[in-house]
């Protein structure tokens, strides 16, 4: 299940004090009951932009599946990553993520925060859902003849 991003609490700016850190991880534990999740998303930042500077010709796309978190998501969507979803939850995510930019952001976040559909047996139900979502720049992938038929059927 993906987080919602109230339930974010921002620890620190700048240097970490570890006992700090401690504190607030056990207090929002006992307060929400449920799992401490920590990202540095400065580090997240780093990773991505030495990504693009090793690879300027690939375009990245996250998987939503590997962390769905709102937060993580929308970090990755302002720095211009693409996503790839491989259900229709994660893909009304990572819509929903990029309705907050709006196409003229996306485009100047260097063109490539799309969404890329890429299961490899998508119900008709979700490749219709994804149409109608209108979802950002939405590339879909197929891995066989039955899938492009089901999806020039929809489109």
């Amino acid at each position: 299940a993906s987080s919602r991003i109230q339930d974010a609490v921002p620890l620190c700016a700048g240097d970490l004090d570890e006992v700090r850190l401690a504190s607030t991880i056990v207090d929002c534990r006992e307060k929400a009951h449920s799992a401490a999740f920590l990202i540095d998303l400065e580090s997240v930042r780093l990773q991505y932009d030495r990504f693009r500077k090793s690879m300027p010709l690939v375009s990245p796309y996250y998987a939503v599946k590997c962390n769905s978190d709102h937060g993580v998501l929308t970090h990755l969507a302002r720095l211009g990553c693409g996503f790839e979803v491989a259900s229709q939850s994660e893909l009304l995510l990572a819509n929903s993520i990029l309705r907050q930019f709006g196409k003229r952001k996306i485009e100047r976040a260097g063109g490539n925060a799309r969404v890329l559909f890429s299961h490899p047996v998508k119900p008709v139900s979700a490749i219709q859902a994804a149409l109608d979502a209108s979802t950002p720049l939405l590339a879909v992938a197929f891995d066989s003849m039955e899938e492009l038929r089901k999806i020039v059927l929809v489109a």
